[in-house]
C-alpha cells in the first residue's frame, strides 16, 4: 500500500564523502570520481524533507544508505507506489523538498509519477535506476525529473544532488515570497491596465470609426466631382444644341426670304409683260 512508510532523520554524516564538481545540467547521472572538497556539513539552515518510493526493497534501502552521505535529510520512505495518481494530491499536499522515486519496479508508471510531481508541485523530483539507457534518461528529462542517478550509486553521487536541491529550494522559496508580498502591486497594476486597456479600447474604436468615415467622404466627393462634370457635359450639350437650332431657323428664315423675294421678282416681270402685249394689239 502506498500508506506503508518509516520516517528517518540523518543528523550527521555516516561516511567522509568527497564533493564532485556542481552540474548545471537539469538532469544528471553518476559523475567521474574525481574528489573535491567535502560536502559541508549541512544541506541548508532548513533540513530537507525527502520521500523515497520503491517497491524493490533492496534498491530502496540501497538508495536511503546513500542518502547518509549528507545530515539535515529527513527522510519518509514509501514500500510501493501510489495504487493510482488520483492519490498523489496526498503526496504533495506533505509538501516534500525532495521525492525520490525507483524506476525499474514499473518504468512506465514511474514516468508518469515524475511528470505528475513535477506538473503539480515545487518538489524537486530523482529517479534511480540499476539501468543506464540514454533513452529512459531522456524521457525522464522530458518528464521533468531533475536527477537521474545510476546504481550501483557512485561516492558522493546522491549528496551532490542534494546539494543542488537544496540550492533550487533556496531559490524557488524567496521567488514565492516576493510574488506573495507584491500580490497588492500586482492587482493595482492589473486595475490601472484594465483602465488603460478600456482607454485604448475606446481610441481604437474612435480610430476605426473615422478609418471608416474615410472611405465614406472620399466616395462622396468623387461622387460630387462626377455630378459636376456631368452637369458641366449637360450644359456644354445644350449650349450646343441650342446653337444648331438658331442656325437652322437662321438658315429656313433665309430660305423663305430667298422665296419671298423670288416670288416678288417673278411678280414686277409679270406686269411689265401685260402693257407689252397690250400695244402690240
Amino acid at each position: 500500500m502506498f500508506e506503508s512508510y518509516s520516517t528517518n532523520r540523518i543528523e550527521a554524516n555516516t561516511h567522509d564523502t568527497p564533493q564532485a564538481p556542481g552540474s548545471s545540467k537539469p538532469v544528471s547521472s553518476n559523475y567521474s570520481p574525481n574528489p573535491g572538497p567535502q560536502y559541508p556539513d549541512s544541506l541548508g539552515a532548513e533540513s530537507l524533507s525527502i520521500a523515497l518510493i520503491g517497491p524493490d526493497d533492496l534498491r530502496r534501502r540501497t538508495a536511503f544508505n546513500a542518502l547518509t552521505e549528507c545530515q539535515g535529510c529527513e527522510v519518509k520512505e514509501f514500500s510501493d507506489y501510489p495504487s493510482s495518481l488520483d492519490e498523489l494530491p496526498k503526496l504533495i499536499d506533505q509538501r516534500f523538498d525532495v521525492v525520490i522515486i525507483d524506476l525499474d519496479s514499473i518504468p512506465e508508471y514511474a514516468l508518469e509519477l515524475v511528470e505528475s510531481i513535477c506538473a503539480n508541485g515545487p518538489a524537486t523530483v530523482m529517479v534511480y535506476s540499476a539501468q543506464s539507457n540514454p533513452e529512459l534518461l531522456v524521457r525522464c528529462m522530458r518528464a521533468g525529473a531533475r536527477e537521474f542517478l545510476t546504481l550501483p550509486f557512485g561516492q558522493g553521487v546522491m549528496a551532490e544532488a542534494l546539494v543542488r536541491a537544496s540550492a533550487r529550494r533556496s531559490a524557488v522559496r524567496p521567488a514565492k515570497k516576493a510574488a506573495g508580498t507584491s500580490a497588492d502591486k500586482a492587482s493595482a497594476g492589473k486595475r490601472s491596465a484594465g483602465k488603460l486597456s478600456a482607454r485604448g479600447t475606446k481610441r481604437a474604436a474612435g480610430a476605426k470609426k473615422s478609418k471608416a468615415a474615410a472611405p465614406s467622404k472620399k466616395i462622396a466627393k468623387k461622387a460630387a466631382s462626377v455630378k459636376k462634370a456631368a452637369s458641366v457635359a449637360s450644359k456644354k450639350a445644350a449650349k450646343k444644341s441650342a446653337k444648331k437650332s438658331a442656325q437652322q431657323a437662321a438658315a429656313k428664315k433665309g430660305k423663305a426670304k430667298a422665296a419671298k423675294t423670288k416670288t416678288s421678282s417673278r411678280s414686277t416681270s409679270s406686269r411689265a409683260r401685260k402693257p407689252a402685249r397690250a400695244k402690240r394689239r
